[in-house]
């Protein structure tokens, strides 16, 4: 029996969360629930961190993130003074990669830890920006709209 995206989703927040534990997090909230961001609420040297949580299937590469959203979850964040992670975990068969995830079967697991996602943040351009609001250079494809949209 192949495992469902939700089953996939527990097993990335169960390996988020033990990895969080592991570096000394503290949680304050939950959200196991799938696309409903952030899934961790916790805190650590004082500091409150919001974590995002995905998983994807073998090829898709668990380090890319969806930028608009990780925008959003940052926006939401700073209201809060909170660091905004990103935690994406990918899984395939561990004897044959190509293979479908099934149930009492082995699986390999891609997950490098969290990454924090700095702002000021452009997710048109793809890019870090610049921290220093005075006189931020740039990058090519990118407006002073959308820059002064994302930065207020």
């Amino acid at each position: 029996q192949k495992l469902s995206e939700k089953e996939l989703h527990q097993l990335a927040m169960t390996t988020v969360g033990q990895s969080l534990e592991a570096d000394g997090y503290e949680f304050l909230a939950v959200n196991s629930a799938p696309k409903k961001d952030p899934q961790f609420v916790c805190t650590k040297d004082k500091t409150l961190h919001f974590v995002v949580v995905r998983h994807v299937r073998y090829p898709q590469n668990p380090n890319e993130f969806d930028s608009e959203l990780m925008n959003q979850v940052k926006e939401h964040a700073i209201k809060f003074k909170a660091k905004t992670y990103y935690a994406g975990v990918g899984f395939a068969h561990a004897s044959d990669y190509d293979k479908p995830l099934s149930k009492n079967e082995p699986y390999a697991i891609n997950f490098i830890g969290i990454k924090e996602i700095e702002f000021p943040f452009a997710f048109t351009c793809h890019r870090f920006l610049p921290k220093s609001r005075q006189d931020a250079a740039l990058p090519r494809g990118c407006s002073w709209h959308f820059i002064q949209r994302t930065l207020l």
